[in-house]
């Protein structure tokens, strides 16, 4: 069984818990892929947050170029 929780102030905004496609033959392994597994998820929230910033900041010179 692999699995991970990411939070955010305490909220949860991103988990994962199954058991894993491929048979590890050994504790590293396992923990390596789901170190692997984690790691992905990471970089995508990371690029999620990069643009949800980059929107914010774009609209927000949006609304006071209007005003």
């Amino acid at each position: 069984m692999m699995g991970y929780v990411f939070t955010v102030v305490e909220c949860v905004i991103s988990w994962k818990a199954e058991l894993q496609d491929t048979i590890s033959l050994s504790m590293t392994e396992a923990k390596y892929m789901t170190a692997v597994e984690t790691s992905k998820e990471t970089l995508w929230l990371k690029g999620l947050v990069e643009t949800l910033v980059s929107c914010r900041i774009q609209f927000g010179f949006i609304a006071a170029a209007i005003v």
